[in-house]
């Protein structure tokens, strides 16, 4: 099974693009706006989650976008924006969800060391295993 996360700037799946290929979940990203017929069809999908405005598609029937595939049980997309829900995709009925939050964290200082401090605690060291070995 595979999960697939198209990437961003992607606008057009073509006819049959992923059709037969074991995706088990989809991310659609919001560039996409149009998804053509069988283009995801014979999939064990269960669910697939779109990121943007509602893409052109077909919603049902033998060619649908999503047509063959038994175990789709969740579609969701960001309650922000537009086209949604819109009629069914596959009998399913799609469902808003939040858009994560982003959360800006401090990113911890490295402490830096410099290579005259490295260079002293090298011949420390290799000075005091020589001493050492004698």
């Amino acid at each position: 099974m595979i999960s697939l996360t198209l990437n961003n700037g992607l606008s057009d799946i073509g006819e049959a693009a992923f059709a037969n290929n074991l995706l088990s979940s989809l991310v659609i990203p919001a560039s996409v706006t149009d998804i053509q017929a069988f283009a995801f069809a014979v999939n064990p999908t269960t669910t697939i989650h779109f990121e943007g405005d509602r893409p052109t598609l077909l919603e049902s029937g033998p060619l649908a976008s999503f047509a063959h595939s038994p175990l789709l049980t969740t579609i969701t997309y960001y309650g922000d924006t537009s086209g949604w829900p819109g009629s069914d995709i596959n009998g399913i009925t799609p469902t808003p969800v939040a858009r994560p939050v982003a959360t800006s964290q401090a990113v911890p200082a490295v402490p830096v060391v410099h290579l005259a401090a490295l260079t002293l605690l090298f011949l420390l060291i290799g000075g005091w295993s020589t001493r050492r070995a004698l």
